[in-house]
Parts: structure tokens; C-alpha cells; sequence
């Protein structure tokens, strides 16, 4: 994925016309590949399941994207193609799909002395999260830290808070988890 391509509402359509003509189809398509791609990574053993198969799709969005109206077309086994290679990113090198959000981030503040404290991670994390609109901190933060038990039907309510659908709301995820990721990387290279 080039890194300075951002997900957007017309590619993430381009994708689901791609997984179906039909969208109400191409949304339950969407919402099965996600969820076995979550599997295959939980079965792989990596902690960060969910955000691998974003990243996944991500890049399969992209390249979808980029080559609609070129005639190039691609079988779904791609996006398993795709998670291989992210599977093996994520062995090489696990830090870059690690999105540790903590809630009790979003209620402290840092000051000059935590900024260049020792766990460089967390106070990174804490400096981008709150360079974020503080909706899109909130959101990111609820979106994250709803338990594993009851997580789709905590999702479901966020959703519906929102008024807007459970597709929409991954897209902005995405949006603000590439931020979160980029200011975390420039942050503890900074660091260093």
C-alpha cells in the first residue's frame, strides 16, 4: 500500500461493487471476509487479529480501486493472497499493527516531562491521540475498548449513536487508526 494513500467512501464503494453488484449483498460479503479473516489471524496467533484484517482489506481496497476502469480484475482469493502478506509483515515486524488504546489515555494530559518519560509507546500514543479531534479521539477510543464478549453489539450501539451504518463507521476507524499509526511512527522515531 503506498503509504500516503487514504482510505476513502469511493474506494471502499469501488471495493463492495467489486465484491457484488448488488451492495446489500456486497455488505454481508464485506462483513463475512472480515470476520474470517479475524479467524484465520486468531488462529495464527497474532495479538492484533482484527487490525490485521483492516489492513488487509485496506490494501485490497486500494488495489481494487486503482484498477477499476483499467480492465485488471482480481479473484477473491486475492484478499487471502493479501493476508499471507500481511501475516508475514506482521512475524517480521509486529510493532507496526499494534494499536494499544488505552481509555485512561483520553483523561490525562502529557506534560513536557511524560513526553520524554520511559515508556515511549504509551506517551506517543498519548501525544497522537490527543493531536486528534476530539471526536475522532472519543470514537477511536470507544471503538477500541468495548470488551470481546459483547463487542459487535457494542459496536452495533456506537453505530446507532451515530446514526450511520456499521461499514461507514469502519471506514473512519480506518481513517483515524492510519493517523493514530503514522503520528505513533514519526513520535518514537523522534524519539530515538
Amino acid at each position: 500500500m503506498r503509504k500516503d494513500w487514504v482510505l476513502t467512501q469511493e474506494a471502499f464503494d469501488a471495493f463492495l461493487k467489486w465484491l457484488s453488484p448488488d451492495r446489500d449483498d456486497a455488505a454481508a460479503q464485506y462483513e463475512k471476509i472480515h470476520r474470517k479473516l479475524i479467524k484465520i489471524f486468531n488462529f495464527k496467533g497474532c495479538d492484533s487479529s482484527e487490525i490485521l484484517a483492516d489492513e488487509t482489506i485496506n490494501r485490497v481496497i486500494e488495489r481494487v480501486f486503482r484498477s477499476v476502469g483499467s480492465g485488471e480484475t482480481f479473484p477473491i482469493q486475492f484478499i487471502y493472497g493479501v493476508a499471507k502478506i500481511i501475516h508475514l509483515e506482521y512475524i517480521s515486524n509486529p510493532k507496526n499493527f499494534i494499536l494499544d488504546i488505552n481509555p485512561d489515555l483520553a483523561e490525562t494530559s502529557i506534560t513536557e516531562t511524560e513526553f520524554f518519560g520511559d515508556d515511549d509507546m504509551q506517551t506517543c500514543m498519548k501525544f497522537c491521540l490527543e493531536s486528534l479531534k476530539q471526536t475522532d479521539s472519543e470514537l477511536i477510543i470507544n471503538y477500541f475498548s468495548v470488551s470481546k464478549e459483547s463487542k459487535l453489539a457494542e459496536r452495533e450501539l456506537i453505530c446507532k449513536k451515530r446514526g450511520e451504518s456499521m461499514n461507514s463507521l469502519r471506514v473512519k476507524i480506518s481513517r483515524i487508526r492510519q493517523k493514530l499509526q503514522k503520528c505513533q511512527k514519526n513520535c518514537l522515531s523522534e524519539k530515538k
